[in-house]
């Protein structure tokens, strides 16, 4: 059987060159001298008969190699990066049925041929400024020039100048900008009107005429009349910004909240020698500070008491004695008769109530924290260290007691 009468199949195949190792396929296409050539024969030729294809493409760098200027190519992102060209311009907005002036600087980036819009920020403004329009492809650096109009997302910008490297960059390629227009450099405050606040109840107006401006007076509610009633000491604040007022309770340890910020008074309800009405309860005012009484001489005319420097500290001072004698807590440290390992803080209050702690100790089998809820009862025995007392039918021994206890001993 005839070799071509065989199938071409695995194992049944018969080479021509019996001895032939390498079995690879032959590439078709191939370079030589950095010309691409094709290897294939045609119609039986020779390959070196076989003029090679060349790529006109490449022509002008053959020329250069010819004259021995060859020179390393650059990426175009490689060449202008971080080169921007920066013009100056300007637009003018209506706002509030006013002209406004605004300044931008338009940036056409020649790394990859955007363009961005940047607004320098003014302090005070009333504007929302710095980034305008980010990068993206709205130009094309031919239409941008001096002294022209460029219009983009219905906002018409008058470019007036740019700076030098921009400048230069177009006279390098065979282009001229015109000269830079001077523009009005007075600034934005001036040029422009700005609206004034008319109304004085208008919130904005007030809150920029009075901000951090407080009315301030010392007031007291006496309500001795009732059981364990006592005189009670406040600080009145109206904030002239909101025309609010909130009251506060002035306590040994501090001042606690006793009426949140709220509309309530005016500045003429409040004069010295007479009475609010906080709801409901009616207290009397007393003394303002001196910043309360220069503001009633210059906006109402009227003159407020302020608290004489000696008689204010007596008063200060009578007023502590009285908060001690009304509100002194007693406080002594004791143990079990029963019990001695055990130890307890026994508090006795003016209002004639007890309560009793215990000490928690680890390891001790006892819980420690509230041992008996503050109530009213009875003592048995006398308040001296190293005393017996019965309280609620338990015998404790005084240890000690606290500084201001054992002055008062």
């Amino acid at each position: 059987m005839s070799s071509d009468k065989i199938p071409f199949l695995p194992g049944l195949t018969q080479h021509q060159d019996p001895l032939k190792r390498s079995h690879n396929l032959k590439h078709t296409f191939d370079f030589k001298n950095g010309i691409p050539i094709d290897r294939v024969t045609l119609n039986g030729a020779a390959l070196e008969e076989i003029e090679p294809m060349r790529d006109t493409r490449f022509d002008h760098k053959e020329a250069e190699r010819a004259k021995g200027l060859e020179k390393s190519f650059e990426p175009h992102f490689v060449t202008y990066n971080n080169a921007v060209l920066r013009f100056h311009a300007q637009i003018v907005e209506m706002i509030d049925n006013k002209p406004e002036l605004r300044k931008f600087f338009i940036d056409f980036h020649l790394e990859d041929e955007m363009t961005s819009i940047y607004e320098p920020k003014r302090t005070n403004s009333g504007m929302m400024q710095g980034t305008f329009l980010r990068k993206g492809k709205y130009l094309n650096w031919t239409e941008l020039k001096v002294d022209s109009e460029v219009t983009l997302f219905g906002r018409t910008f008058y470019v007036y100048g740019c700076d030098e490297f921009t400048r230069n960059f177009y006279e390098s390629v065979g282009l001229s900008q015109n000269a830079d227009v001077d523009v009005d450099e007075k600034p934005i405050e001036e040029v422009i009107e700005r609206p004034t606040v008319s109304k004085s109840d208008d919130k904005r107006g007030l809150f920029l005429k009075n901000d951090r401006k407080v009315l301030r007076f010392w007031l007291t509610w006496d309500t001795t009349k009732e059981p364990f009633g006592r005189l009670r000491h406040f600080t009145l604040h109206y904030f002239l910004a909101d025309k609010t007022t909130e009251v506060y309770e002035n306590e040994e340890d501090g001042s606690l909240p006793f009426l949140r910020k709220n509309v309530l008074l005016q500045p003429e309800d409040i004069r010295t020698g007479e009475t609010v009405n906080v709801f409901g309860r009616i207290m009397q005012v007393h003394y303002c500070d001196a910043f309360t009484h220069q503001w009633y001489l210059e906006n109402m005319q009227l003159e407020q008491e302020m608290p004489p420097v000696e008689q204010e500290e007596e008063n200060t001072i009578e007023q502590v004695d009285e908060k001690n004698r009304r509100e002194f807590t007693w406080r002594f440290t004791a143990v079990l008769e029963q019990e001695p390992d055990r130890n307890f803080v026994i508090h006795l209050f003016t209002d004639d109530k007890i309560s009793i702690f215990e000490v928690a100790e680890r390891n001790s089998g006892y819980v420690g924290g509230k041992f008996l809820e503050r109530y009213t009862g009875a003592i048995e025995g006398e308040l001296k260290i190293g005393e017996k007392v019965v309280i609620n039918s338990f015998t404790f021994i005084l240890v000690d007691a606290d500084q201001k206890t054992l002055e008062v001993l």
